[in-house]
């Protein structure tokens, strides 16, 4: 099944991204303790503020993703022959879940934990905090851009699709300083997605 080969093969490739993200803080932290691991990539306890920015971004995320995705839609019926009506590579188009395949769902929970801890801790927890350390700038464009460039491999209409998040999940990391924003933002607003498809709830 093309869903079960990407949470495989898709799986492997954030596995890389977190033992990525644990081996460079090693590297960082040769005396690596459980307190100065929630230090360095910045996991503090989540408080009002950074709950209410967490509320934003998702209300704003899923906003922007639905006009995108009509914009998208409306293209590809003007234009059949150009733009295909499909946001996704055939690998990421997931279907209704019958009772017999609800099996697939733990396959699905690490595939998900590695998905988004390993980018999460990755790109936000490590390289966020320490690119702000090298410049004034608003280093959340860079960590954006460098995700996006990460996501070219899905095609241009995810990318377009991503937008949203792609944008504003680092500035609100950034914005708050607190790497578990990013993580709630990211899981909610990915996982939710997965299983409203393969429930059936929503169209894919």
């Amino acid at each position: 099944m093309p869903m079960i080969a990407w949470f495989i093969n898709g799986g492997i490739v954030f596995i890389i991204l977190f033992s990525t993200a644990m081996i460079l803080l090693k590297r960082e932290e040769p005396n690596l303790t459980f307190k100065i691991f929630r230090d360095k990539l910045n996991l503090r306890p989540l408080s009002k503020r950074d709950l209410i920015w967490t509320l934003i971004g998702i209300l704003t995320i899923s906003v922007f993703s639905m006009l995108i995705m009509k914009g998208l839609t409306r293209f590809s019926e003007l234009y059949p022959d150009k733009i295909s009506s499909s946001f996704s590579p055939p690998f990421l188009e997931f279907h209704v879940l019958n009772k017999s395949q609800y099996w697939i769902f733990l396959v699905w929970i690490p595939f998900f934990f590695f998905n988004i801890f390993g980018e999460e801790l990755l790109w936000r927890g490590f390289i966020l905090p320490r690119q702000k350390l090298n410049s004034d700038t608003a280093n959340w464009t860079l960590n954006s851009l460098g995700w996006l460039l990460f996501h070219i491999a899905f095609g241009w209409k995810l990318v377009v699709l991503l937008l949203p998040i792609l944008i504003i999940n680092p500035f609100i990391v950034q914005k708050t300083k607190n790497t578990w924003t990013g993580i709630l933002i990211h899981g909610l607003i990915n996982g939710s997605g997965f299983l409203l498809i393969t429930l059936g709830a929503i169209n894919s």
